[in-house]
């Protein structure tokens, strides 16, 4: 996931939360322009338990998991969570640098 895609799933999800449960689907598939990769984790993140209680950093940070991508990147596991956040290991996957 690019930066742009990840700012934009963020501003989704926090315009999304503002809405009546009625209200969120159509505007989701309204608003991703049928990006159903976009629809699909905006869909996961508004469906989480704690999806009020949370930010959209929080949750787009605590759902990536294994062989995700962010910028040349690609998640390979996770390393721990606790206190204020989760960490994962990623590798460099653009055949430019070999670098965790």
């Amino acid at each position: 996931m690019t930066s742009e895609q990840l700012q934009k799933l963020n501003a989704l999800f926090a315009a999304a939360l503002l809405l009546e449960e009625r209200e969120r689907e159509p505007f989701i598939h309204r608003e991703t322009g049928g990006d159903p990769d976009l629809c699909r984790d905006l869909l996961a993140m508004l469906r989480a338990p704690t999806a009020a209680a949370e930010g959209p950093e929080t949750l787009t940070l605590s759902r990536m998991e294994e062989g995700r991508r962010i910028g040349p990147y690609r998640i390979t596991n996770k390393i721990g969570s606790g206190g204020m956040g989760t960490v994962f290991r990623a590798v460099r996957d653009d055949q430019q640098f070999r670098k965790d």
